[in-house]
Protein backbone atom coordinates (compact mmCIF):
# COMPACT_ATOMS: atom_id res chain seq x y z
CA UNK A 1 0.00 0.00 0.00
CA UNK A 2 1.48 3.54 -1.08
CA UNK A 3 0.98 5.93 1.07
CA UNK A 4 -0.10 9.81 -0.73
CA UNK A 5 2.35 13.14 -0.04
CA UNK A 6 0.52 15.05 2.85
CA UNK A 7 0.82 17.74 1.02
CA UNK A 8 -2.36 16.72 -1.09
CA UNK A 9 -4.27 17.19 1.99
CA UNK A 10 -2.28 20.16 3.65
CA UNK A 11 -2.88 21.91 0.73
CA UNK A 12 -6.50 22.12 1.34
CA UNK A 13 -5.21 24.02 4.73
CA UNK A 14 -3.55 27.11 6.16
CA UNK A 15 -1.48 27.86 8.55
CA UNK A 16 -4.77 29.90 10.31
CA UNK A 17 -6.30 26.59 10.66
CA UNK A 18 -3.85 25.09 12.97
CA UNK A 19 -2.83 28.51 14.61
CA UNK A 20 0.36 28.52 13.34
CA UNK A 21 2.60 31.49 11.04
CA UNK A 22 3.48 30.47 7.41
CA UNK A 23 6.88 29.23 8.52
CA UNK A 24 5.90 27.03 11.07
CA UNK A 25 3.01 25.57 8.63
CA UNK A 26 5.94 25.25 5.45
CA UNK A 27 8.09 23.23 8.35
CA UNK A 28 4.72 20.84 9.24
CA UNK A 29 4.26 20.35 5.95
CA UNK A 30 8.01 19.14 4.96
CA UNK A 31 8.19 17.24 8.03
CA UNK A 32 4.92 14.94 7.02
CA UNK A 33 6.24 14.39 3.42
CA UNK A 34 9.37 13.29 4.47
CA UNK A 35 7.78 10.51 6.91
CA UNK A 36 5.50 9.49 3.88
CA UNK A 37 8.57 8.89 1.63
CA UNK A 38 9.94 6.70 4.41
CA UNK A 39 7.37 4.84 4.90
CA UNK A 40 6.95 3.97 1.09
CA UNK A 41 10.62 3.00 0.85
CA UNK A 42 10.04 0.57 4.18
CA UNK A 43 6.83 -1.06 2.14
CA UNK A 44 8.92 -1.41 -1.36
CA UNK A 45 11.49 -3.00 0.62
CA UNK A 46 9.34 -5.70 2.26
CA UNK A 47 7.56 -6.49 -1.01
CA UNK A 48 11.17 -7.34 -2.40
CA UNK A 49 11.66 -9.67 0.07
CA UNK A 50 8.68 -10.96 -0.11
CA UNK A 51 9.26 -11.47 -4.31
CA UNK A 52 12.68 -12.76 -3.29
CA UNK A 53 11.00 -15.56 -0.71
CA UNK A 54 8.90 -16.41 -3.67
CA UNK A 55 11.09 -17.50 -6.36
CA UNK A 56 13.98 -19.69 -4.03
CA UNK A 57 10.20 -21.86 -3.18
CA UNK A 58 10.88 -25.17 -5.57
CA UNK A 59 9.13 -25.31 -8.87
CA UNK A 60 5.04 -25.84 -9.12
CA UNK A 61 4.20 -28.74 -11.69
CA UNK A 62 0.69 -29.19 -12.62
CA UNK A 63 -0.73 -32.92 -12.83
CA UNK A 64 -0.47 -32.18 -17.06
CA UNK A 65 3.18 -31.36 -16.62
CA UNK A 66 4.11 -34.64 -15.15
CA UNK A 67 2.41 -36.83 -17.54
CA UNK A 68 3.77 -34.72 -20.41
CA UNK A 69 7.38 -35.29 -18.65
CA UNK A 70 10.52 -37.03 -20.90
CA UNK A 71 10.08 -39.74 -18.58
CA UNK A 72 6.84 -40.35 -18.57
CA UNK A 73 6.32 -40.13 -22.24
CA UNK A 74 9.15 -42.60 -23.21
CA UNK A 75 9.92 -45.25 -20.20
CA UNK A 76 5.94 -45.25 -19.00
CA UNK A 77 3.88 -46.13 -22.40
CA UNK A 78 0.55 -46.34 -21.81
CA UNK A 79 -0.23 -48.98 -24.84
CA UNK A 80 1.11 -52.59 -24.53
CA UNK A 81 2.86 -53.08 -27.69
CA UNK A 82 5.89 -49.94 -26.63
CA UNK A 83 5.61 -51.55 -23.47
CA UNK A 84 6.40 -54.85 -25.06
CA UNK A 85 9.11 -53.46 -26.53
CA UNK A 86 10.79 -52.01 -23.35
CA UNK A 87 10.21 -55.37 -21.70
CA UNK A 88 12.41 -57.08 -24.20
CA UNK A 89 16.49 -56.44 -23.57
CA UNK A 90 17.40 -57.10 -27.38
CA UNK A 91 15.01 -54.28 -28.78
CA UNK A 92 16.59 -50.98 -29.33
CA UNK A 93 13.87 -49.23 -26.71
CA UNK A 94 15.03 -52.28 -23.97
CA UNK A 95 18.58 -51.33 -25.24
CA UNK A 96 18.77 -47.34 -24.73
CA UNK A 97 16.89 -48.07 -21.02
CA UNK A 98 19.48 -50.47 -19.84
CA UNK A 99 22.35 -48.10 -21.16
CA UNK A 100 20.55 -45.18 -19.56
CA UNK A 101 19.52 -47.02 -16.19
CA UNK A 102 21.93 -49.78 -15.99
CA UNK A 103 19.49 -52.36 -15.30
CA UNK A 104 16.88 -54.08 -17.64
CA UNK A 105 12.54 -53.06 -17.80
CA UNK A 106 11.59 -55.97 -16.09
CA UNK A 107 14.28 -55.59 -13.23
CA UNK A 108 12.80 -51.89 -12.74
CA UNK A 109 9.31 -53.01 -12.63
CA UNK A 110 10.36 -55.18 -9.82
CA UNK A 111 11.87 -52.97 -7.30
CA UNK A 112 9.02 -49.77 -8.15
CA UNK A 113 6.78 -52.92 -7.17
CA UNK A 114 8.89 -53.61 -4.05
CA UNK A 115 8.79 -49.72 -2.78
CA UNK A 116 5.31 -49.49 -3.40
CA UNK A 117 4.66 -53.12 -1.44
CA UNK A 118 7.14 -51.95 1.19
CA UNK A 119 6.34 -48.01 1.71
CA UNK A 120 3.03 -47.02 0.18
CA UNK A 121 1.11 -49.67 0.45
CA UNK A 122 -1.28 -47.21 2.13
CA UNK A 123 -1.08 -44.42 -0.17
CA UNK A 124 -4.13 -42.39 -1.63
CA UNK A 125 -4.14 -41.24 -5.30
CA UNK A 126 -4.92 -37.75 -3.97
CA UNK A 127 -3.57 -35.73 -1.58
CA UNK A 128 -5.59 -33.49 0.95
CA UNK A 129 -6.31 -31.13 -1.93
CA UNK A 130 -7.90 -33.85 -4.15
CA UNK A 131 -4.96 -33.19 -6.75
CA UNK A 132 -3.22 -36.54 -8.14
CA UNK A 133 0.30 -37.54 -6.22
CA UNK A 134 3.51 -37.73 -7.75
CA UNK A 135 3.51 -41.55 -9.73
CA UNK A 136 5.98 -43.89 -7.75
CA UNK A 137 7.56 -44.77 -11.27
CA UNK A 138 8.89 -41.17 -11.98
CA UNK A 139 10.47 -41.34 -8.57
CA UNK A 140 12.28 -44.54 -8.83
CA UNK A 141 13.60 -43.86 -12.20
CA UNK A 142 14.61 -40.89 -11.10
CA UNK A 143 16.52 -42.52 -8.55
CA UNK A 144 18.25 -44.54 -10.99
CA UNK A 145 19.39 -42.41 -13.34
CA UNK A 146 20.76 -40.32 -10.17
CA UNK A 147 23.20 -43.48 -9.40
CA UNK A 148 23.64 -44.19 -12.78
CA UNK A 149 25.05 -41.08 -13.98
CA UNK A 150 25.90 -38.69 -10.72
CA UNK A 151 23.35 -36.38 -12.46
CA UNK A 152 22.29 -33.15 -10.01
CA UNK A 153 18.83 -33.17 -8.66
CA UNK A 154 18.15 -30.15 -11.02
CA UNK A 155 18.56 -32.57 -14.08
CA UNK A 156 15.52 -34.96 -12.65
CA UNK A 157 13.56 -32.23 -11.56
CA UNK A 158 13.65 -30.86 -15.45
CA UNK A 159 13.24 -34.65 -16.34
CA UNK A 160 10.37 -35.88 -14.99
CA UNK A 161 8.12 -32.53 -13.81
CA UNK A 162 9.30 -33.33 -9.96
CA UNK A 163 10.70 -31.48 -7.79
CA UNK A 164 14.53 -31.89 -7.07
CA UNK A 165 13.63 -31.56 -3.73
CA UNK A 166 11.47 -34.41 -3.85
CA UNK A 167 13.56 -36.48 -5.42
CA UNK A 168 16.25 -36.11 -3.28
CA UNK A 169 14.26 -37.10 0.27
CA UNK A 170 12.78 -40.10 -1.98
CA UNK A 171 16.52 -41.15 -2.88
CA UNK A 172 17.67 -40.71 1.09
CA UNK A 173 14.93 -42.41 2.77
CA UNK A 174 12.85 -44.71 0.51
CA UNK A 175 15.38 -45.64 -2.24
CA UNK A 176 18.31 -46.53 0.26
CA UNK A 177 15.76 -47.61 2.40
CA UNK A 178 14.84 -50.54 -0.36
CA UNK A 179 18.63 -51.24 -0.41
CA UNK A 180 18.99 -52.02 3.07
CA UNK A 181 16.00 -54.31 3.12
CA UNK A 182 17.26 -55.80 0.01
CA UNK A 183 20.88 -56.11 1.01
CA UNK A 184 19.47 -58.88 3.50
CA UNK A 185 18.49 -61.33 0.68
CA UNK A 186 21.30 -60.44 -1.86
CA UNK A 187 24.14 -59.57 -0.12
CA UNK A 188 25.38 -62.39 2.24
CA UNK A 189 28.03 -64.78 2.88
CA UNK A 190 27.13 -68.29 2.29
CA UNK A 191 25.63 -70.03 5.02
CA UNK A 192 24.38 -73.67 3.81
CA UNK A 193 26.41 -76.72 1.78
CA UNK A 194 25.05 -75.84 -1.51
CA UNK A 195 26.04 -71.99 -1.36
CA UNK A 196 29.48 -72.80 0.50
CA UNK A 197 30.28 -75.35 -2.56
CA UNK A 198 29.22 -73.04 -4.91
CA UNK A 199 31.62 -70.36 -3.63
CA UNK A 200 34.21 -72.40 -3.14
CA UNK A 201 33.93 -74.50 -6.11
CA UNK A 202 35.74 -72.33 -8.70
CA UNK A 203 38.55 -71.20 -6.06
CA UNK A 204 39.01 -75.03 -5.68
CA UNK A 205 39.56 -75.43 -9.78
CA UNK A 206 42.29 -72.63 -9.62
CA UNK A 207 44.61 -74.37 -6.65
CA UNK A 208 42.80 -72.17 -3.44
CA UNK A 209 41.18 -74.93 -1.65
CA UNK A 210 39.41 -73.66 1.53
CA UNK A 211 38.99 -70.02 -0.54
CA UNK A 212 35.51 -68.18 0.69
CA UNK A 213 35.96 -64.79 -0.94
CA UNK A 214 38.18 -62.33 -1.43
CA UNK A 215 38.75 -59.02 0.20
CA UNK A 216 39.62 -55.72 -0.07
CA UNK A 217 38.74 -51.93 0.32
CA UNK A 218 37.56 -49.21 -1.92
CA UNK A 219 38.06 -45.12 -1.43
CA UNK A 220 35.10 -43.11 -2.30
CA UNK A 221 35.78 -39.92 -3.00
CA UNK A 222 33.78 -37.28 -0.84
CA UNK A 223 33.31 -33.91 -2.06
CA UNK A 224 30.90 -32.30 0.72
CA UNK A 225 33.15 -33.72 3.73
CA UNK A 226 32.98 -31.17 6.19
CA UNK A 227 35.77 -29.60 8.61
CA UNK A 228 35.58 -31.78 11.33
CA UNK A 229 35.89 -34.82 9.34
CA UNK A 230 38.43 -33.87 7.03
CA UNK A 231 41.62 -35.01 8.75
CA UNK A 232 39.66 -38.76 9.76
CA UNK A 233 38.80 -38.43 5.65
CA UNK A 234 41.62 -37.44 4.13
CA UNK A 235 44.36 -40.32 3.80
CA UNK A 236 46.73 -41.45 0.97
CA UNK A 237 44.17 -40.36 -1.74
CA UNK A 238 44.73 -36.56 -0.63
CA UNK A 239 41.76 -35.27 -1.13
CA UNK A 240 38.49 -36.52 1.56
CA UNK A 241 37.30 -40.38 1.03
CA UNK A 242 34.74 -42.88 2.66
CA UNK A 243 36.49 -46.29 2.96
CA UNK A 244 34.43 -49.54 2.31
CA UNK A 245 35.45 -53.48 2.84
CA UNK A 246 33.98 -55.62 0.13
CA UNK A 247 33.91 -59.19 0.26
CA UNK A 248 33.28 -61.26 -3.12
CA UNK A 249 33.62 -64.66 -4.83
CA UNK A 250 35.19 -65.56 -8.08
CA UNK A 251 32.21 -65.07 -10.15
CA UNK A 252 32.31 -61.52 -8.82
CA UNK A 253 29.24 -61.82 -6.21
CA UNK A 254 29.41 -59.03 -3.18
CA UNK A 255 28.98 -61.09 -0.42
CA UNK A 256 30.06 -58.56 2.44
CA UNK A 257 29.61 -54.87 2.66
CA UNK A 258 31.54 -52.91 5.81
CA UNK A 259 29.87 -50.05 7.02
CA UNK A 260 31.40 -46.52 6.15
CA UNK A 261 35.19 -45.66 7.43
CA UNK A 262 37.47 -42.55 7.18
CA UNK A 263 40.36 -42.60 4.43
CA UNK A 264 42.77 -42.49 7.01
CA UNK A 265 41.77 -45.97 8.18
CA UNK A 266 44.01 -48.81 7.36
CA UNK A 267 43.20 -52.04 6.12
CA UNK A 268 44.39 -53.19 9.16
CA UNK A 269 42.24 -51.32 11.56
CA UNK A 270 39.40 -51.96 9.29
CA UNK A 271 39.58 -55.88 9.40
CA UNK A 272 40.06 -55.89 13.33
CA UNK A 273 36.23 -54.11 13.40
CA UNK A 274 34.77 -56.07 10.12
CA UNK A 275 31.82 -58.64 11.08
CA UNK A 276 33.36 -60.53 8.24
CA UNK A 277 36.71 -61.39 9.66
CA UNK A 278 35.21 -62.44 12.73
CA UNK A 279 32.45 -64.23 10.74
CA UNK A 280 35.21 -66.62 8.92
CA UNK A 281 37.00 -67.22 12.20
CA UNK A 282 33.85 -68.16 14.44
CA UNK A 283 31.11 -69.52 11.90
CA UNK A 284 33.55 -71.49 9.82
CA UNK A 285 36.26 -72.66 12.21
CA UNK A 286 35.05 -76.20 12.31
CA UNK A 287 34.65 -76.69 8.24
CA UNK A 288 37.35 -78.83 7.09
CA UNK A 289 39.06 -79.10 3.61
CA UNK A 290 42.26 -80.88 2.45
CA UNK A 291 45.05 -80.07 0.08
CA UNK A 292 47.62 -82.39 -1.22
CA UNK A 293 51.03 -82.98 -0.71
CA UNK A 294 53.99 -85.50 -1.64
CA UNK A 295 56.19 -87.70 1.09
CA UNK A 296 59.59 -88.42 0.92
CA UNK A 297 59.32 -91.31 -0.87
CA UNK A 298 57.19 -89.28 -3.65
CA UNK A 299 53.64 -90.63 -2.88
CA UNK A 300 50.24 -88.11 -2.60
CA UNK A 301 48.79 -87.50 0.70
CA UNK A 302 46.06 -85.68 1.67
CA UNK A 303 46.17 -83.42 4.76
CA UNK A 304 43.10 -81.81 6.66
CA UNK A 305 42.17 -78.28 7.42
CA UNK A 306 40.10 -76.57 9.78
CA UNK A 307 38.41 -72.83 8.87
CA UNK A 308 38.06 -71.22 5.53
CA UNK A 309 39.86 -67.93 4.30
CA UNK A 310 39.77 -64.51 2.54
CA UNK A 311 42.41 -64.10 -0.01
CA UNK A 312 43.94 -60.46 0.60
CA UNK A 313 46.51 -58.34 -0.40
CA UNK A 314 49.55 -58.07 1.52
CA UNK A 315 47.86 -55.22 3.82
CA UNK A 316 46.56 -57.43 6.03
CA UNK A 317 47.14 -59.24 9.23
CA UNK A 318 49.10 -62.38 9.31
CA UNK A 319 45.96 -64.71 10.59
CA UNK A 320 45.55 -67.52 8.79
CA UNK A 321 42.24 -66.46 7.85
CA UNK A 322 43.83 -63.96 5.31
CA UNK A 323 46.19 -65.40 2.42
CA UNK A 324 48.04 -62.94 0.75
CA UNK A 325 50.83 -63.72 -2.28
CA UNK A 326 54.69 -63.70 -1.22
CA UNK A 327 56.99 -60.61 -1.52
CA UNK A 328 60.22 -60.64 -2.56
CA UNK A 329 60.50 -64.49 -3.70
CA UNK A 330 63.19 -65.63 -6.48
CA UNK A 331 61.94 -65.62 -9.99
CA UNK A 332 60.67 -69.19 -11.08
CA UNK A 333 60.44 -70.05 -7.29
CA UNK A 334 57.48 -72.44 -6.24
CA UNK A 335 56.17 -69.38 -3.66
CA UNK A 336 56.50 -66.88 -6.53
CA UNK A 337 54.58 -69.11 -9.00
CA UNK A 338 52.02 -69.49 -6.51
CA UNK A 339 51.91 -66.04 -5.96
CA UNK A 340 51.19 -65.30 -9.43
CA UNK A 341 48.35 -67.20 -9.20
CA UNK A 342 47.16 -65.86 -6.03
CA UNK A 343 47.31 -62.44 -7.61
CA UNK A 344 45.69 -63.26 -10.84
CA UNK A 345 42.70 -65.16 -8.95
CA UNK A 346 42.24 -62.31 -6.44
CA UNK A 347 41.99 -59.46 -9.32
CA UNK A 348 37.97 -60.74 -9.02
CA UNK A 349 37.66 -58.36 -5.93
CA UNK A 350 40.03 -55.46 -8.10
CA UNK A 351 37.09 -55.70 -11.06
CA UNK A 352 33.94 -55.75 -8.94
CA UNK A 353 35.65 -52.07 -7.96
CA UNK A 354 36.23 -51.12 -11.57
CA UNK A 355 32.41 -52.42 -12.67
CA UNK A 356 30.58 -50.76 -9.42
CA UNK A 357 32.61 -47.23 -10.48
CA UNK A 358 31.88 -47.90 -14.17
CA UNK A 359 27.84 -48.83 -13.99
CA UNK A 360 27.41 -46.29 -11.12
CA UNK A 361 29.00 -43.29 -11.91
CA UNK A 362 27.89 -41.59 -8.57
CA UNK A 363 30.51 -43.52 -6.68
CA UNK A 364 32.82 -42.91 -9.51
CA UNK A 365 32.66 -39.14 -9.38
CA UNK A 366 33.16 -37.15 -5.93
CA UNK A 367 29.53 -37.39 -4.14
CA UNK A 368 27.99 -34.36 -3.14
CA UNK A 369 26.28 -35.57 0.11
CA UNK A 370 26.63 -34.08 3.40
CA UNK A 371 25.94 -37.28 5.13
CA UNK A 372 28.29 -40.11 5.39
CA UNK A 373 25.57 -42.46 6.35
CA UNK A 374 23.63 -41.61 3.13
CA UNK A 375 26.14 -42.35 0.94
CA UNK A 376 26.39 -45.96 3.09
CA UNK A 377 22.81 -46.66 1.92
CA UNK A 378 23.54 -46.02 -1.72
CA UNK A 379 26.58 -47.74 -1.95
CA UNK A 380 25.06 -50.51 -0.46
CA UNK A 381 22.15 -50.13 -2.97
CA UNK A 382 24.37 -50.27 -5.80
CA UNK A 383 25.52 -53.58 -4.41
CA UNK A 384 22.39 -55.01 -4.22
CA UNK A 385 22.09 -54.15 -7.96
CA UNK A 386 25.00 -54.97 -8.96
CA UNK A 387 24.10 -58.53 -7.57
CA UNK A 388 21.01 -58.41 -8.93
CA UNK A 389 22.37 -57.84 -12.29
CA UNK A 390 24.89 -60.77 -12.21
CA UNK A 391 21.65 -63.09 -11.48
CA UNK A 392 19.58 -62.13 -14.33
CA UNK A 393 22.23 -61.96 -16.92
CA UNK A 394 23.64 -65.93 -15.39
CA UNK A 395 27.07 -64.85 -14.55
CA UNK A 396 27.23 -66.94 -11.37
CA UNK A 397 25.88 -69.67 -12.68
CA UNK A 398 29.41 -70.90 -13.12
CA UNK A 399 28.72 -74.53 -13.20
CA UNK A 400 26.29 -74.89 -15.75
CA UNK A 401 29.12 -72.71 -18.20
CA UNK A 402 32.07 -74.99 -17.65
CA UNK A 403 29.87 -77.93 -18.22
CA UNK A 404 28.56 -76.65 -21.36
CA UNK A 405 32.16 -75.78 -22.36
CA UNK A 406 34.60 -78.95 -21.45
CA UNK A 407 37.73 -76.48 -22.77
CA UNK A 408 37.14 -74.63 -19.10
CA UNK A 409 37.77 -77.77 -17.39
CA UNK A 410 40.75 -79.57 -18.90
CA UNK A 411 43.03 -76.87 -19.56
CA UNK A 412 46.69 -77.74 -21.28
CA UNK A 413 49.54 -75.87 -19.32
CA UNK A 414 51.85 -75.64 -22.56
CA UNK A 415 52.57 -72.06 -21.21
CA UNK A 416 52.92 -73.25 -17.67
CA UNK A 417 55.41 -75.72 -18.22
CA UNK A 418 57.38 -73.85 -20.86
CA UNK A 419 58.51 -71.93 -17.88
CA UNK A 420 59.24 -74.16 -15.97
CA UNK A 421 57.25 -75.17 -13.29
CA UNK A 422 56.69 -78.77 -13.79
CA UNK A 423 60.85 -79.03 -13.93
CA UNK A 424 60.67 -76.95 -10.41
CA UNK A 425 62.42 -73.48 -11.49
CA UNK A 426 62.49 -70.98 -14.75
CA UNK A 427 65.49 -73.05 -16.16
CA UNK A 428 66.71 -76.61 -15.55
CA UNK A 429 70.35 -75.66 -15.69
CA UNK A 430 70.15 -71.99 -13.62
CA UNK A 431 68.74 -73.78 -10.83
CA UNK A 432 65.25 -71.47 -10.96
CA UNK A 433 67.13 -68.11 -11.61
CA UNK A 434 67.01 -65.29 -14.19
CA UNK A 435 69.70 -65.69 -16.47
CA UNK A 436 70.58 -62.06 -14.91
CA UNK A 437 70.35 -63.33 -11.08
CA UNK A 438 72.41 -66.83 -12.12
CA UNK A 439 75.34 -64.41 -13.24
CA UNK A 440 75.44 -61.70 -10.87
CA UNK A 441 74.37 -63.88 -7.53
CA UNK A 442 75.26 -67.64 -7.83
CA UNK A 443 77.14 -68.52 -4.94
CA UNK A 444 75.78 -65.32 -3.14
CA UNK A 445 74.27 -67.53 0.10
CA UNK A 446 73.45 -64.13 1.68
CA UNK A 447 71.29 -62.73 -1.16
CA UNK A 448 69.59 -66.08 -1.30
CA UNK A 449 68.82 -66.13 1.99
CA UNK A 450 67.52 -62.47 1.61
CA UNK A 451 65.14 -63.10 -1.15
CA UNK A 452 63.78 -65.98 0.62
CA UNK A 453 63.09 -64.41 3.99
CA UNK A 454 59.48 -63.16 4.47
CA UNK A 455 59.37 -59.35 5.00
CA UNK A 456 56.63 -59.81 7.11
CA UNK A 457 57.43 -62.47 9.54
CA UNK A 458 57.68 -59.95 12.36
CA UNK A 459 54.15 -58.22 12.69
CA UNK A 460 54.22 -57.14 16.27
CA UNK A 461 50.14 -57.00 15.77
CA UNK A 462 50.17 -60.78 15.36
CA UNK A 463 50.89 -63.53 18.11
CA UNK A 464 53.53 -65.49 17.52
CA UNK A 465 51.32 -68.40 17.47
CA UNK A 466 48.57 -66.95 14.93
CA UNK A 467 51.37 -65.86 12.44
CA UNK A 468 53.21 -70.22 12.34
CA UNK A 469 49.54 -71.28 11.50
CA UNK A 470 49.49 -68.47 8.91
CA UNK A 471 53.09 -69.43 7.77
CA UNK A 472 51.53 -73.26 7.75
CA UNK A 473 48.67 -72.68 6.32
CA UNK A 474 50.74 -71.09 3.33
CA UNK A 475 52.98 -73.46 2.90
CA UNK A 476 50.31 -76.31 2.45
CA UNK A 477 48.92 -74.27 0.01
CA UNK A 478 51.84 -73.40 -2.08
CA UNK A 479 52.55 -77.41 -2.16
CA UNK A 480 49.12 -78.07 -2.86
CA UNK A 481 49.75 -75.66 -6.09
CA UNK A 482 52.62 -77.78 -6.73
CA UNK A 483 50.79 -80.95 -7.28
CA UNK A 484 47.96 -79.64 -9.19
CA UNK A 485 50.29 -78.39 -11.84
CA UNK A 486 52.70 -81.64 -11.86
CA UNK A 487 49.51 -83.53 -12.84
CA UNK A 488 47.82 -80.95 -14.84
CA UNK A 489 44.19 -81.04 -12.55
CA UNK A 490 44.18 -77.64 -11.76
CA UNK A 491 41.34 -76.20 -13.80
CA UNK A 492 41.21 -72.39 -14.46
CA UNK A 493 38.48 -70.18 -15.95
CA UNK A 494 38.47 -67.84 -19.71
Amino acid sequence: MKYPPLHSFLELLDGETFGLCDTEFHALTSFFNAAGNDMNIEQDEENVEVSRRKKRGKNVYTVEDRHNSLFRVKYLPQNDTELSLLRNECSPPGKKFRRRFRIPYVIFEIIRDEIIELFYSDRKTTDSRGREVVDISLLVLGALRFVATGCTYDALDELTCVSGETHRVFIRDIFTGWGRHAAKEHIKLPDTDEEIRHVMGMYERSGCPGCIGSVDCVHIVWDKCNAGMRSLCCGKEKVPTLVFEVVCSHTKRILHVSKWFGGTVSDKTIAKIDPAMSTVKQKYKDCTWTTLYKDEDGNEKEKEHKGYYYICDGGYHLWETLIPPYKHQIDGSDEMNWSHNIESIRKDIECVFGILKKRFLFLKNPIRMHHPETIDDLFVTCCVLHNILLDYDGYDNWEEIMLEDDECINVQYGILETIGILNGGGSANNGGFTRNQYRNNVGNNTFLIDINQNDDEYDYRTSNEEALRYHARRDDLVEHYKVMCDHRKLSLRR
